[in-house]
């Protein structure tokens, strides 16, 4: 996930406002928005420490609106939730191919 989220934002979010250097929102923005906003349900902040990231999605977010805000609060709602239910655990592993494995985990 760490590498993933670095590679978005070093590869296809430093020539432009948009993925790839565009100028104006395609559905690849909007596609990999819901990607990323998706995994903040684990309690994973994806935009922490990625200021590229986090400027290309309130840029998207300020495109798409309020229909972004609108398809993402399940998202939030989930967020929260999964706040409520702690005890958590998060176990990063190098996979095979030498990029990073985070896996959170609820306990109950």
């Amino acid at each position: 996930m760490v590498n993933s989220l670095d590679q978005l934002e070093e590869l296809f979010l430093s020539d432009g406002p948009f993925i790839n250097g565009f100028q104006k929102i395609t559905i690849a923005d909007v596609l990999a928005a819901c990607e990323v906003e998706q995994t903040r349900m684990t309690g994973f902040e994806p935009t922490e420490g990625r200021p590229m990231l986090q400027a290309w999605l309130d840029r998207v977010k300020n495109e798409c609106n309020p229909y972004y805000e609108e398809a993402h609060q399940v998202v939030r709602n989930n967020t929260e939730k999964n706040k409520e239910r702690t005890p958590r655990k998060t176990l990063v592993t190098e996979n095979k191919y030498g990029s990073l494995q985070i896996d959170t985990f609820l306990w109950f």
